[in-house]
């Protein structure tokens, strides 16, 4: 049966053996089905039959140019000649066979039969026995059929996007696709991603129990996005492994409206290090992680717009911080009063942003103390003074806001009063309700919503209250399934409660009860599956204490006709069960209750 992998002979002499072996294992990992004769030829077969018969089944032959193959060359003896000769021979009368020639060695001679081709050269300046990361992609690239020119990727929905546009922040960002490709400890995962209202920004909330590779999908996009330079900038600074465990090479795609974001990361030996990338426009790109700080900033209360590597620096845990909200609030108020700026840019527009955003804070002021907040929840303080909540929100919003707006003021862009109804890009948020109230965590995303309209916001939670928000083809869950990662979307249905999130298909927990309640219900449940019927003291006595517990429990008898069904239908520990084994439990006991009413007629 054909092989579904490029099928590659490697024709070399033994003074490379060993560099020879190590390629052509790197290959077949790789995806490339590499053979040399070493591994093809068994004992008692003949060499030039089975190695002949190697050659004229591949798609391509290797040959290694060393310095003993070109001495074999020209003395026109040995194997490495015999095998040339008939690699010609083949390429020559069948077009399909190709051959590419790779030099090992600095003081080489080239075949005349080769001296027109473009040769790869696998000695390093420094090192023969090395070669760079650059020519080991463009031999794979070569074999399988890849061009080395950027990827060409679909006409956008929208004709009118540029890339100057969106780095101009003049329109949305839209993301159709996420793929990883053994990247951190996601062999694969792909995302497809439902596209917003025409003009509007995009809303991502990704679901998962931890590991389930949520964070792994912001580090991948933030990368993709970022281009080769915050990469590097990134690479230098991080400790944490990029490639699977089971592979040498990661790859990210980030398919967009705009253009495909491509990267590919290599692993030799302890090392990790970027062995391509997209070439990408400066796109707005804010990414937040767990340990992303507060309003408070630094210690040395800094802010530092310059740099694009802060701006994801949290979400990698590089040690960066946010700005210092209040110095940078006071500037703007200064640079304001003074008109230092040709813009409408003022302390006014940033403070009703953040008005709309703060639960029970109605005004926001600068004053000597510094920046003081007032409101029905907060009473009067500064703002240093509030609880780690409000910072934690207040200060990756403004750190957003200063960054996007330093970016425009860089580019000659006017920022208008209503700037937050403008401003487009990408914003990545690890566990987006960090230290919010209930309260707040069930708005918390149609308040963004509203605040920046035109903002692609990706993020992820474990909060049921935080998915109340989110719309139609918005919620994605990431689910270990068998050893493979997969993701679903499942849309909540309207008037869905918090623990029915909890329940269903989006976390999956069998109860939300206490365990001493989930212990009287399981007991129940033994008694009903023993035969106890209504007038059981013991099952008389659960009843009741489980309906002051539960408000609502066997309280008819049509009830308690569904509880002893359900106990007696199924082995399955009503709640051990998945959700799919509630569902289908539920399904069977609506059919028997309705064939026992339908028999009663």
């Amino acid at each position: 049966m054909q092989s579904p992998h490029p099928t590659v002979f490697i024709s070399y002499a033994r003074d490379q053996e060993s560099r020879v072996v190590a390629l052509a294992t790197r290959l077949r990992l790789d995806g490339i089905e590499a053979n040399i004769d070493r591994w093809l030829v068994q004992p008692g077969e003949r060499w030039s039959d089975v190695l002949a018969g190697a050659i004229r089944n591949s798609n391509c032959v290797i040959v290694v140019l060393s310095r003993q193959y070109s001495e074999q060359l020209k003395a026109g003896q040995g194997p490495a000649s015999a095998e040339f000769e008939l690699t010609c021979k083949l390429a020559e009368n069948d077009g399909g066979l190709r051959i590419i020639p790779i030099k090992m060695g600095f003081d080489v001679r080239l075949p005349p039969d080769l001296r027109d081709r473009h040769i790869l050269d696998f000695s390093d300046a420094e090192n023969e026995a090395a070669y760079s990361e650059t020519v080991y992609v463009e031999l794979l690239n070569a074999l399988l059929g890849h061009s080395n020119a950027p990827p060409v990727g679909t006409v956008p929905a929208y004709t009118r996007l540029s890339a100057s546009d969106v780095a101009h922040g003049d329109d949305t960002f839209v993301v159709r696709s996420i793929d990883l490709d053994h990247f951190r400890g996601t062999e694969y995962l792909r995302i497809h991603l439902e596209p917003p209202r025409l003009g509007h920004g995009q809303w991502v909330l990704l679901l998962g129990e931890n590991g389930a590779g949520k964070s792994s999908v912001l580090w991948a996009m933030a990368m993709a996005l970022g281009g080769s330079e915050l990469i590097q900038g990134v690479l230098s600074n991080l400790s944490a492994e990029l490639v699977h465990s089971t592979a040498h090479t990661a790859r990210i795609n980030v398919s967009t409206e705009l253009q495909p974001f491509e990267c590919t990361f290599r692993r030799q030996g302890q090392r990790t290090y970027l062995a391509s990338a997209a070439s990408v426009p400066a796109l707005p790109l804010f990414a937040y992680g767990v340990t992303r700080g507060s309003a408070l900033g630094g210690s040395a209360r800094a802010v530092e717009l310059d740099r694009p590597i802060d701006a994801v620096g949290t979400l990698f845990n590089l040690g960066s911080n946010l700005i210092h909200a209040q110095t940078w609030l006071r500037d703007l108020e200064h640079g304001a009063l003074k008109g230092s700026t040709a813009t409408t840019w003022t302390f006014e527009a940033v403070s009703n942003v953040l008005l709309s955003l703060l639960p029970g804070v109605d005004e926001i002021e600068i004053a000597t103390q510094g920046v003081l907040v007032r409101g029905p929840r907060v009473g009067e303080c500064t703002l240093a003074s509030l609880s780690d909540g409000y910072l934690t929100a207040i200060g990756w919003v403004l750190d957003m806001i200063a960054r996007w707006s330093h970016c425009k003021i860089q580019n000659g862009h006017e920022i208008p009063p209503n700037f937050n109804e403008h401003m487009t890009g990408i914003v990545l948020i690890d566990e987006l309700d960090l230290h919010l109230h209930p309260r707040w965590q069930s708005t918390i995303v149609a308040d963004l919503r509203k605040a920046f309209p035109r903002m692609t916001f990706v993020a992820t939670t474990h909060n049921p209250l935080a998915l109340l928000g989110a719309d139609t083809g918005e919620v994605h869950v990431l689910r270990n399934s068998g050893g493979e990662l997969d993701a679903r979307q499942i849309d909540l249905p309207p008037g869905i409660r918090a623990d029915q999130v909890l329940t269903g298909e989006w976390f999956g927990l069998t109860s939300t009860l206490d365990k001493d309640t989930q212990a009287k219900l399981e007991e129940h449940r033994q008694f009903l599956r023993g035969g106890a019927d209504e007038g059981h003291e013991r099952r008389r006595a659960l009843e009741l204490e489980l309906r002051s517990r539960l408000t609502s429990f066997a309280d008819t008898s049509e009830d308690r006709a569904e509880l002893e069904a359900a106990a007696r239908d199924s082995d399955i520990d009503y709640l051990c069960a998945t959700v799919e084994q509630r569902k289908a439990l539920r399904a069977r006991l609506r059919d028997k209750i309705q064939q026992a009413k339908s028999a009663k007629q």
